[in-house]
């Protein structure tokens, strides 16, 4: 009975997130991606949590100005957005080098797949209500 509330499983197995050019107009391209739930995703929070105090205890001792800290807290926030990320159809490598640089380029894709992956009900969709 229990099992009916649970999440993790699904989030981590993932869902296709179709891609929109800036103009709206839908692309032949997809991203799959986990949920919030998912254990990688988890595990990423939690280093990109660690990597954030140590940037600032950087930028408070003065290792870094507030223009670099704030440049290296963004590019955090793409390394954990990208986590999201399993795979893509994209005809570029689906690495996290070239996740972070289109989420950079590309920020409305970035937004795009932070919302769904908070979306939890989306991972429990029927295939007949696609």
């Amino acid at each position: 009975m229990i099992e009916q509330f649970f999440t993790r499983a699904k989030a981590e197995i993932g869902r296709e997130l179709p891609l929109f050019y800036p103009s709206g107009e839908v692309s032949e391209y997809s991203l799959f991606i986990r949920g919030i739930d998912s254990d990688h995703f988890k595990a990423a929070e939690r280093t990109s949590v660690r990597r954030a105090v140590d940037l600032r205890e950087q930028k408070n001792n003065g290792s870094l100005t507030d223009e670099e800290a704030q440049e290296a807290y963004e590019g955090e926030r793409l390394i954990l957005v990208s986590s999201l990320v399993i795979k893509w159809t994209l005809p570029e490598e689906c690495t996290q080098e070239n996740v972070v640089n289109l989420f950079r380029e590309a920020p409305q894709i970035a937004d795009e797949v932070n919302k769904a992956a908070a979306n939890r009900k989306s991972f429990f969709k029927k295939e007949s209500d696609s």
